[in-house]
C-alpha cells in the first residue's frame, strides 16, 4: 500500500511525501527478504527492524534487540535512540529519503513482549507517556516525538500493542498525522470511518477500533495553503518605513512604532476578503507589498497544516499575569509567520528559491538585512468565554498532546512583531538592532478610551478599509530592545497591557512565562533550547554568543528540519 500527498512550493516545485507499508508488494517486500537475521536473535523475539532499499532494490536490514535499544551492554545512548525514533518516524511518513532510498520500519514479535521489553514500566528512558486518543508520545528522545504507537484493549480486557506499519496493526501513521492530498487539490468528501470489523480501505487492512480520515474534511469554502517561496521576485529595494528614526526608549514613540508596523502588515492582508476571514492574510494575494514564508516548516507532526500553513507551537496554559487568560481551558497554539521583501531576500541567500533551491543551504549566511519585518500570527484551539469574540480561522489542527488533526475553529490571540531597522533609536548593535513588539486579544480593549490620548492621534488602522472588527481588539502589549527587565529600560509595557514574560519582560499569552520574546529568539543558532527547563538568570545576561541565524527561530527550525531530512 502506498499513499501520497503533495506540497507545492511557489511556482511549481513539488515535494512528494508518502507512506510505504512494511508488507508492501514491491519488488523486494520486507516480509520476503532473503536476509540472514543477526546471530542471537530468534525468529519470535521482540525486535525493531529498519530496512533501506538500494538503487538496485537490494535490502539493507538492521535488527535491534530490546537490550540494545535500552542501552545495555554497549547499546544505544539516549542520542542513539533519538536517531532511531527519527528513522521510524520518517520511514512511516515518507516513501523515500532525500537520498532517494525507500525505507521501512517495524516492531516484530509478540505484541505484549514488544510493549514489555522495549517500553518497560518505570524506565524513564523508554516509557510511553501522555497517552491521549490513540497516539501517545514516546519518551525515548529529548522532545518526545510522536510515533503513532497505540495501546488498545481487546475483547478480553488485555492491552495489546501495535505500531504503524507493523504486521500487528497494518495501519499507516498518516491516519493520525497527515491529511491526504491528491494533486495538491483538497477533497470535498469526508470519510470518517469507525471500524467495527476488519476491513480494507485503499488497499490497507484496518483492525478494530481505528478512526480514520482518508480525505481532507473540506465541506466548506476554504483555501489551500501555498508556500510563497519565489524569493527572487521580492523587490531588492527596501520598503518605505514610516517608523524610521523613532526613539524606542520613549513610550509614546514606542507605541507609535508598534501601531505603524501593525498597519504596515494589515494593509492588503487583513482586508483581502471581507466575507470570508479564511481568505485573508494570503501572502500571494497582496499585490502592493511582497510577503513570503520560511521553507522547511512542513516536517513532522507539528509541521504546517493544510489551510493556512500554521505550525504547532505549544500548549496554551492559563496565564496568571494576563487577566483575560487566567481561566484558559486546554488548547494547542498554532502560528504562521510572514517575512517582508527584505526578509525574503535574506531567505533566498540561504535556501535559494522554489525553482532553484540550494542543495547545500548557506546557513552561515542567515542574516537579515536592514529593513526586515517579520510578523507571526498565533491562534489557539482553546475555547473559553474570554476569547469567543476573537478573529477566527478554520484550520486542520490537533489538540494538546495529540497528532490527529481535524477541521476546527482556531482563535487569534497573539501577534508578534520583529523588526531590524538601524534608523531606530534605542536598539542594540550587540543584538543586531532587533526590536520585538507584540499584541494580544483583549475583548475589553478600546483604543479611543485608552490610548488615543497617549498617542495624540487616531488609530492608524482606521485608514485601512474593511479591516475585520475583531482585529481592532488586538491590544498593543509593548516593545523589547534587550534582555533586561522593564526597570532597566529594555522592555516597555504599554498602558493597560500586561506582559507574560519572566520578570515583566515582553511575552504574550501563547508564550512560555519562563522566557521573553528576545530571550527565546536569541537562542537561535546557539543550540540552546528556546524554553529552558528551569529558570536561570544567565539567559538575561549581556549576549556573548554567536548570532548565526540572526535571532530567528524559524531559521533555526528550518535548518533542523532540512538537516534531519538529509540524514534519513
Amino acid at each position: 500500500m502506498k499513499a501520497k500527498f503533495l506540497i507545492t512550493l511557489g511556482s511549481g516545485l513539488v515535494l512528494a511525501a508518502g507512506f510505504t507499508a512494511c508488507t508492501q508488494t514491491e519488488k523486494t517486500p520486507m516480509t520476503t527478504e532473503s536476509v540472514r537475521a543477526p546471530a542471537g536473535i530468534q525468529d519470535d523475539a521482540a525486535r525493531l527492524v529498519y530496512v533501506t532499499y538500494g538503487k538496485d532494490g537490494k535490502a539493507n536490514r538492521e535488527e535491534i534487540t530490546a537490550a540494545r535499544w535500552l542501552g545495555q551492554n554497549g547499546g544505544f545512548s539516549a542520542g542513539g535512540r533519538e536517531d532511531y525514533l527519527l528513522k521510524i518516524y520518517y520511514s512511516n511518513t515518507r516513501e523515500t529519503s532525500l537520498k532517494g532510498l525507500r525505507h521501512a520500519s517495524c516492531f516484530f514479535g509478540d505484541a505484549a513482549s514488544v510493549a514489555k521489553e522495549f517500553f518497560p514500566a518505570g524506565n524513564t528512558a523508554a516509557e510511553i507517556r501522555n497517552l491521549r486518543t490513540a497516539v501517545p508520545e514516546v519518551k525515548a528522545s529529548s522532545d518526545g516525538r510522536m510515533l503513532g504507537i497505540a495501546f488498545d484493549h481487546n475483547a478480553k480486557g488485555r492491552v495489546s500493542f501495535r505500531l504503524a506499519h507493523c504486521e500487528s496493526g497494518k495501519s499507516t501513521i498518516s491516519d493520525s498525522i497527515i491529511s491526504n492530498w491528491a494533486d495538491g487539490k483538497p477533497s470535498k468528501k469526508v470519510s470518517d470511518m469507525k471500524a467495527t470489523k476488519k476491513r480494507t480501505v485503499a488497499g490497507n487492512q484496518r483492525d478494530d477500533g481505528f478512526q480514520i480520515f482518508d480525505d481532507t474534511p473540506f465541506s466548506e469554502d476554504l483555501p489551500l495553503f501555498k508556500l510563497r517561496a519565489d524569493y527572487d521576485k521580492a523587490p531588492q529595494r527596501p520598503d518605505a518605513k514610516p517608523w524610521a528614526g523613532l526613539d524606542l526608549k520613549d513610550p509614546k514613540q514606542a507605541l507609535k512604532f508598534t501601531l505603524l508596523v501593525q498597519k504596515y502588515f494589515y494593509e492588503n492582508m487583513a482586508n483581502q476578503n471581507p466575507r470570508n476571514a479564511n481568505y485573508n492574510f494570503i501572502a500571494q494575494n497582496n499585490k502592493n507589498r511582497f510577503w513570503c514564508h520560511m521553507p522547511w516548516m512542513h516536517v513532522g507532526p507539528n509541521g504546517r497544516e493544510a489551510i493556512h500553513g500554521m505550525t504547532k507551537e505549544r500548549d496554551l496554559i492559563p496565564s496568571m499575569l494576563i487577566p483575560t487568560y487566567k481561566n484558559a481551558t486546554p488548547g494547542s497554539d498554532w502560528g504562521v509567520a510572514y517575512f517582508n521583501n527584505t526578509g525574503c531576500n535574506s531567505i533566498e541567500q540561504v535556501f535559494g528559491t522554489s525553482t532553484n533551491p540550494k542543495r547545500d543551504p548557506n546557513f552561515m549566511g542567515g542574516k537579515f538585512g536592514d529593513g526586515t519585518v517579520i510578523i507571526k500570527m498565533l491562534f489557539t484551539t482553546a475555547d473559553f468565554p474570554e476569547v469567543k469574540g476573537a478573529y477566527t480561522w478554520r484550520a486542520t489542527v490537533s489538540g494538546p498532546g495529540e497528532t490527529e488533526r481535524k477541521l476546527q475553529n482556531v482563535r487569534h490571540i497573539q501577534m508578534d512583531i520583529a523588526v531590524k531597522d538601524y534608523s531606530l533609536k534605542g536598539t542594540s548593535p550587540a543584538l543586531e538592532n532587533w526590536v520585538m513588539a507584540g499584541f494580544y486579544y483583549d475583548p475589553n480593549y478600546d483604543f479611543d478610551k485608552e490610548l488615543r490620548t497617549v498617542l495624540g492621534e487616531e488609530n492608524p488602522l482606521k485608514s485601512i478599509p474593511n479591516v475585520p472588527k475583531e482585529l481592532f481588539k488586538m491590544r498593543p502589549m509593548g516593545v523589547q530592545t534587550g534582555f533586561d527587565s522593564p526597570d532597566k529600560g529594555e522592555s516597555i509595557i504599554f498602558p493597560g497591557a500586561y506582559a507574560n514574560g519572566s520578570g515583566g519582560r515582553l511575552n504574550g499569552p501563547a508564550d512560555n512565562p519562563k522566557t521573553s520574546c528576545l530571550g527565546c529568539h536569541g537562542a537561535a543558532g546557539t543550540g540552546a533550547k528556546m524554553i529552558p527547563g528551569f529558570l536561570s538568570m544567565r539567559m538575561f545576561e549581556p549576549y556573548k554568543g554567536n548570532t548565526v541565524l540572526d535571532f530567528n527561530q524559524q531559521f533555526a527550525l528550518a535548518k533542523e528540519n532540512f538537516e534531519t531530512d538529509m540524514q534519513q
